[in-house]
């Protein structure tokens, strides 16, 4: 999708996480008593706002997109850093970072209790 805007983009990540998750937010409807079968149970509006309502999948999909934009090729290293950063920041008030997680985070997404770490922590 590269040249595409970024408001595309985050549309298209949005669209894949749900292929991708489809199956277990169906069960989980199913096991609190909805009557979900497929996707059209859920409807539009809830399948829209999933993505963006539930926070580790809004701030993948936010890091994902911005990671994409970068000059740099993205290593397996980054991929990695960038699992654990999705895990963590939606749930913790403060998280201490590699820099280039903490531009990438999503302003306004607690983006002021995120803390690159200092030089002297790195071997």
């Amino acid at each position: 999708m590269a040249g595409e805007s970024f408001a595309l983009r985050l549309r298209a990540y949005s669209a894949h996480l749900m292929l991708d998750e489809i199956d277990y937010i169906l069960a989980l409807g199913r096991r609190h008593g909805l009557p979900w079968r497929d996707t059209r149970d859920i409807g539009v509006k809830l399948g829209n706002s999933l993505v963006i309502e539930v926070p580790i999948m809004n701030v993948e999909r936010q890091l994902t997109v911005r990671l994409e934009d970068q000059s740099r090729a993205t290593t397996e290293n980054d991929l990695r850093d960038m699992a654990a950063f999705i895990t963590a920041l939606p749930l913790v008030d403060v998280i201490v970072a590699e820099k280039q997680f903490v531009n990438l985070s999503p302003a306004g997404q607690t983006r002021h209790a995120i803390r690159h770490a200092p030089a002297d922590l790195h071997p």
